[in-house]
């Protein structure tokens, strides 16, 4: 299936004077924003341990936020999901960089959401709609969790799917997480 990516420059210092990023209410999984985000003008370095999220307003009032990737050439490529184009209308978005205490967000851009003609496809039906906020949901999870890994990594913390007979975990250097285990080094 074919997938639109808009490529926008946005800022964290600076007002964006970017058109609105125009896209379709009803769309599912084929639209994503590529996003080079710059300080005052100049590229803004992302640390790859971060946590990216685009975060949005929507025009009925509805506030939510979906997790970015990093790309390697340092830009984020954020989805606009079916949740992000489920009213149409103009969008406030703007992306968060989060990096153990502290947050930097980008200013504001627009989506711009244009009303579908026909919205009564047979995919369109509400199983479906969940099943794929499920899917969403669980890809959103998976980045998040993975970075949990690595920065308990970074702590010194080896993973461990399963104990064995010969490798005992002692419970005061052991850490749980949704039944992985870890163990110091």
């Amino acid at each position: 299936m074919t997938s639109i990516t808009r490529s926008i420059i946005i800022d964290v210092a600076r007002k964006n004077q970017i058109p609105d990023v125009v896209a379709k209410s009803g769309d599912i999984a084929s639209r994503f924003i590529n996003a080079t985000i710059k300080n005052d003008g100049v590229t803004y370095v992302i640390d790859p341990t971060s946590t990216i999220l685009l975060d949005v307003l929507r025009p009925d009032g509805q506030r939510d936020a979906f997790a970015c990737e990093l790309n390697q050439d340092g830009t984020v490529k954020a989805p606009l999901t079916q949740w992000v184009l489920g009213c149409y209308g103009k969008v406030k978005a703007s992306i968060s960089i989060i990096n153990g205490d502290q947050r930097l967000t980008t200013t504001n851009f627009i989506i711009d959401v244009q009303e579908s003609e026909f919205t009564d496809y047979p995919s369109g039906t509400e199983e479906h709609d969940i099943l794929v906020d499920l899917v969403q949901d669980m890809k959103d999870f998976n980045i998040r969790l993975g970075i949990v890994e690595e920065k308990i990594e970074d702590l010194g913390f080896r993973q461990f799917t399963e104990i064995g007979e010969d490798e005992q975990l002692v419970p005061t250097e052991d850490l749980a997480v949704s039944g992985i285990f870890f163990k110091k080094l």
